[in-house]
């Protein structure tokens, strides 16, 4: 990934003492320029699931 790109992920609490790990995956439609774009169309990028 490129400097100027968002991290791929974030870390909160990570000295917390809860037991329970919380994950979520694909929660943006942010591709790096380095994965051209996965193939996947600009309309793809922009629809929404409900």
């Amino acid at each position: 990934m490129a400097a100027d790109e968002p991290a791929p992920i974030t870390a909160l609490n990570e000295n917390g003492l809860s037991p329970f790990l919380i994950v979520v995956d694909h929660a943006s439609n942010s591709i790096p320029r380095a994965l051209a774009g996965l193939g996947v169309s600009a309309a793809e990028l922009e629809r929404r699931s409900e």
